[in-house]
């Protein structure tokens, strides 16, 4: 038995099975049709790559051409999107691997995982903001608006615990996103703090669009 029949279809535990072994065979036949084009295009092969945006925009450029160097036949296919939407596009195949945090939603999955970088949150505020002007103290972050990434991130995870540390409450965002140029565009436009991984804060002040408030978050290498 595959579905309850109710106000409305529910899977069994069978037909979540067959659910996922179905969407697993879609991707296949979707990556084999590919393949065969490209094959057909002179390609001697296909790599077909999930990144988050910070993954996509720091580290695949070189790791694309050092891969090209070596493999000049091979075609290569980039998507970007939140980490757990490309976690599902892996789970259906339609991905070979993704870029992303490693965190508990990636050692909860099935596959293989491997530590490529290992970076730390930081603050940031656009370059015009009054934190600037003074000492920064955790004391007074209860006075400024937030953008947060939604709760079960690693970057809410290390933030929080900072302030809990320092025996704060840990302030509730204005605004709540994933999205990394969202959250980018609402720092130019406001007076909200937001969080980074330094990697990506370093590349936003190499171009003027922040600056990196100095309050230190505890133990927040993250891979």
């Amino acid at each position: 038995k595959l579905f309850v029949r109710g106000r409305k279809l529910r899977l069994t535990p069978t037909g979540l099975i067959f659910r996922n072994y179905a969407m697993r065979t879609v991707g296949d036949v979707r990556r084999t049709d590919s393949e065969f084009k490209a094959l057909k295009a002179g390609s001697s092969g296909r790599l077909s790559i999930g990144a988050i945006v910070s993954a996509a925009m720091l580290f695949l450029p070189r790791s694309i051409e050092t891969f090209r160097q070596a493999h000049p036949g091979v075609q290569i296919l980039v998507s970007e999107g939140p980490f757990d939407l490309l976690v599902e596009h892996l789970k259906r195949r339609e991905v070979d691997l993704v870029l992303g945090p490693l965190d508990s939603r990636a050692l909860a999955t099935p596959f293989s995982t491997a530590l490529l970088n290992r970076d730390s949150i930081v603050i940031v505020a656009r370059a015009g903001h009054l934190i600037h002007q003074s000492r920064p103290a955790w004391s007074k972050i209860a006075n400024y608006t937030w953008i947060l990434p939604p709760h079960g991130t690693l970057t809410r995870a290390t933030f929080e615990q900072s302030v809990l540390q320092k025996k704060l409450e840990p302030p509730v965002p204005a605004i709540e996103t994933a999205s990394l140029l969202t959250q980018q565009a609402l720092l130019q436009e406001s007076d909200h703090l937001g969080l980074l991984t330094r990697s990506m804060a370093e590349y936003y002040v190499s171009l003027g669009l922040v600056k990196i408030v100095p309050l230190a978050l505890v133990s927040n290498a993250v891979p």
